[in-house]
């Protein structure tokens, strides 16, 4: 059991984070971690200009970590996920568009045209991988099967004019 010098109590050694270790004995905080994460937190709040100086060298000195990172973070926030879900299915698609057959590409070093997460906006329910294009069309197509294919309708009327001027 160890004394918590914030909150006075007494806690089993688990309850606080380690400090690494000297002459062979694993150091440990004096706050635990309740404790810790509160102090670090209201830091947080009080010098949020320090914490971006801080965030900031982080994040530049290994940028694909935070932004794999921050994509983990919003698969699983936005569509209910694990990347590692999201992984497999863009597998399942050999890495392409569900549509059109565009591959996920990298266009340069430190941008990723990604495929986007197709899903239904009533149901919530996941239909599967989109190039961007394809994902704005159905949106803009408000999802209706009938309007998208009257669109089909219209072009396929518009070729065979066409072909009839040519």
């Amino acid at each position: 059991m160890k004394k918590c010098i914030c909150c006075e109590k007494e806690k089993l050694h688990k309850e606080f984070r380690s400090r690494g270790w000297k002459n062979g004995k694993q150091r440990q905080d004096s706050h635990c971690r309740v404790c810790r994460n509160e102090k670090e937190r209201l830091d947080r709040i009080n010098n949020p200009e320090k914490h971006k100086k801080i965030y900031a060298k982080k994040y530049w000195a290994n940028p694909q970590k935070y932004r794999l990172k921050a994509r983990k973070i919003q698969v699983k926030r936005d569509y209910g996920i694990t990347y590692e879900q999201y992984m497999i299915m863009l597998k399942k698609q050999n890495d392409m568009c569900s549509i059109c057959g565009e591959k996920e590409i990298v266009v340069t070093e430190r941008v990723l045209n990604k495929l986007s997460i197709d899903h239904d906006h009533t149901t919530g329910q996941i239909r599967g991988l989109l190039c961007g294009n394809c994902n704005r069309a159905i949106g803009m197509f408000q999802e209706n099967i009938d309007i998208l294919a009257s669109a089909i309708s219209y072009l396929q009327n518009a070729n065979i004019k066409e072909r009839r001027t040519a």
